[in-house]
């Protein structure tokens, strides 16, 4: 019988990932997170990238090295989580030939340079995390068009810049959005409303406008996010109305707005000053 699924996560394993785990030609998984794993991942692995493997997993470990551009051509892959590590260098631009990944980790590590913009036409990705970095450049405005299908976006602790896309709005399945720790600038855009299913939002430690002789109208368009539970920032804001459901509200640098009284606020804390950072999903 030949192995397939190789699910090794969350223990204790130290050392280096083995060479051999090339000659399981047919392993369609391989599952390594969680654990102190060190050094580089193997070459010979690039045996694997074929039509068969369609997760790999080795977040939280202590792994060096670059992203193999060997992993552009596993063409079936849905999964690959590589958060939390000491990764340098770039992402390879190889890795925009994965047109069938869903779901894409790389946050907290060393890596930067500009994301490829292959990434952000795989318009099958769902999750795409690329927080705790220090990847530069702007934001793509049109993701909302080309990664229609996301549910969660982090691209926290970066060197981003530009604004924020105006074109979220069509990504109608968004729950989990995190720009803050960058440098977006310009205005909160007021079509945030129309993400129904809105449920953590993060602007955090930017350097986004305010009118207050507007009362912050994208904090009225969010009333319409009946399922938003979190929303960090921006750092200045003077106008809430209307009833939100909100659990925690994160604010910094101004007075809390007597109009606050106007959230339908469930859950045990209504303010916080110092949020644990949201990285994204592990796996």
């Amino acid at each position: 019988m030949r192995l397939r699924y190789l699910n090794l996560s969350s223990n204790a394993f130290k050392g280096e990932i083995p060479a051999n785990l090339s000659y399981c030609l047919d392993i369609q998984v391989i599952r390594l997170a969680y654990n102190n794993l060190v050094g580089k991942i193997p070459e010979e692995l690039s045996s694997l990238s074929t039509n068969k493997l369609k997760g790999f997993s080795v977040s939280v470990n202590g792994l060096t090295g670059s992203i193999p551009r060997w992993l552009g051509n596993a063409s079936s892959l849905l999964d690959l989580f590589m958060s939390r590590n000491y990764f340098q260098g770039t992402i390879p631009s190889e890795l925009g030939r994965l047109l069938n990944l869903e779901r894409f980790q790389i946050g907290t590590n060393n890596l930067s340079g500009e994301v490829p913009p292959s990434i952000y036409n795989i318009s099958s990705l769902q999750f795409l995390g690329l927080a705790g970095n220090q990847f530069y450049g702007k934001f793509p405005q049109d993701i909302g068009f080309t990664l229609p299908n996301l549910f969660g976006l982090y691209v926290s602790h970066n060197q981003f810049t530009g604004h924020l896309p105006i074109s979220l709005s069509n990504i109608s399945g968004l729950r989990d959005v995190n720009f803050g720790f960058c440098h977006f600038t310009g205005t909160m855009p007021t079509n945030l409303g129309s993400l129904k299913g809105l449920e953590k939002l993060s602007v955090a430690e930017n350097q986004l406008e305010t009118d207050e002789a507007e009362g912050f109208s994208f904090l009225t368009s969010l009333t319409n996010c009946s399922n938003l539970q979190t929303l960090w920032g921006p750092d200045r804001y003077y106008s809430v109305n209307g009833v939100v459901k909100l659990k925690w509200v994160v604010k910094k640098g101004s007075p809390i707005p007597p109009t606050i009284c106007n959230f339908s606020v469930f859950g045990p804390e209504l303010f916080e000053g110092n949020m644990e950072q949201g990285r994204g999903i592990h796996e």
